[in-house]
């Protein structure tokens, strides 16, 4: 049973690491350099500067698909761990 559970550990971990890995691939690739000017009348300051460009956003987006991952095989960890612990 104990060599199971490592194995759908790590078979976890490698889909978690290629989904990202993939993701930002393929958001890297999809930068364009095309600059948006947002009046910031219309939009707050903070959001207007952060989203100034597609090449921001495209920047967020991976920084959040990152996050995602990492917090993914954190609480996998985590739960292997305590159910190790526990039984």
């Amino acid at each position: 049973m104990q060599k199971t559970r490592m194995t759908f550990c790590l078979a976890s971990a490698a889909c978690d690491i290629s989904i990202t890995a993939v993701l930002c691939y393929l958001l890297h690739g999809s930068r364009t350099g095309f600059r948006s000017y947002v009046s910031s009348a219309l939009v707050e300051r903070a959001l207007a500067e952060l989203f100034n460009s597609t090449d921001n956003l495209v920047n967020t987006l991976m920084i959040h698909a990152i996050n995602r991952g990492v917090i993914t095989r954190c609480s996998v960890v985590f739960f292997l761990v305590r159910y190790e612990t526990v039984t």
